[in-house]
């Protein structure tokens, strides 16, 4: 019998979502087997949704099953985190996308915005920084959909949500929508 705690991550992912989904795990009832995470965000800090997906692959590698579930939207970060559930639905309506981090294509925008040797050095690293988190996050949405490299990249640059006929077709969701 499914005896499951309920998280609920709303607005811009942020360190309190962390530590909320932190607290809970560490003091789940026994008879608790079930962790509904429901999503309900544009996107927010991403390196606290990767602390957020660690502490999913941890609860998961312990046993734990990890249900995610998409209301209204989920987006950029958010998306991330909700692809590493073991089951995946949503409410119906709730919009999918991706939106990638951002690096700078143009190594001359990087020097205009840069008044100084040190700064043009520290803004390269963080371009660096933000190419491979960048590959990481594709990385893991080839991993954990049906999607190719390629179709996270061309869904990224168009912008566009996912359809909702793309949603299983990808792989995103596991389970039809919720009502």
């Amino acid at each position: 019998m499914e005896k499951a705690l309920r998280i609920v991550i709303s607005g811009e992912i942020s360190q309190r979502h962390l530590d909320v989904l932190t607290k809970e795990s560490q003091n789940l009832p026994l008879d608790v087997n079930v962790i509904k995470i429901v999503i309900k965000s544009r996107g927010g800090n991403a390196n606290v949704a990767a602390k957020i997906v660690n502490l999913i692959e941890k609860l998961k590698s312990n046993g734990m099953e990890v249900h995610t579930i998409g209301s209204m939207f989920v987006c950029s970060a958010a998306f991330i985190v909700f692809i590493h559930g073991s089951k995946r639905t949503h409410i119906t309506g709730t919009i999918f996308k991706i939106d990638l981090p951002h690096k700078v294509e143009n190594i001359e925008l990087l020097l205009g915005y840069s008044e100084t040797r040190d700064k043009l050095i520290e803004l390269l690293k963080q371009n660096e920084r933000i190419i491979n988190a960048r590959q990481e996050w594709i990385s893991r949405i080839v991993q954990n959909t049906n999607f190719s490299a390629e179709d996270v990249v061309k869904f990224d640059a168009e912008g566009f949500e996912i359809s909702k006929d793309e949603i299983f077709r990808l792989g995103i969701c596991t389970k039809e929508p919720a009502v």
